[in-house]
């Protein structure tokens, strides 16, 4: 606690260690230890590259609930810019999240059916609605099966339907 608060919380060096944050972190997740959960909602933004060490810190942690509101207004805000980010994020919701809130779910819902989204996206989000999405996703998904472009497309949509249970 005392080094993460040095080296991150207090600091007002430049430099930032990323060795050392992600061994913090992880030491952290070990002892299931949430001192630095409310600092790490923010720094989405600031170290896009760290997303996957915040995330799995949440989870190891089980913040995954507590830091849901946080993770909704940083996805919908204009500085979620990467959508590579935006995938680790609902991929790490796919795994780890019990009861999803139904804004979480809508603004999963637009990148699983938008085709602006890249596919990788689209794939976990699609993932996603499966898991946490109502009939209705599901029978969008089944709209779109025969519209899709090829055997990829349609092996995702029909994955995303086993995962709902169908």
């Amino acid at each position: 606690r005392e080094a993460y608060k040095a080296y991150f919380i207090d600091s007002s060096e430049t430099g930032f260690d990323h060795t050392l944050f992600r061994f913090l972190l992880n030491r952290l997740g070990v002892h299931k230890d949430s001192y630095a959960v409310e600092h790490c909602t923010g720094l989405f933004e600031k170290l896009p590259e760290e997303t996957h060490t915040i995330l799995n810190y949440f989870a190891s942690v089980q913040a995954i609930e507590t830091v849901e509101e946080d993770i909704v207004r940083f996805i919908q805000s204009d500085d979620a810019v990467y959508p590579y980010q935006i995938y680790q994020i609902v991929e790490l919701l796919c795994k780890e999240a019990e009861n999803p809130s139904e804004e979480l779910v809508a603004i999963v819902r637009r990148y699983a059916f938008d085709n602006a989204s890249p596919a990788f996206l689209r794939s976990v989000s699609r993932q996603f609605l499966g898991r946490f999405g109502y009939v209705g996703d599901l029978e969008r998904l089944e709209a779109i099966y025969a519209l899709t472009g090829g055997p990829l497309d349609q092996g995702e949509i029909k994955y995303s339907q086993h995962v709902f249970g169908c």
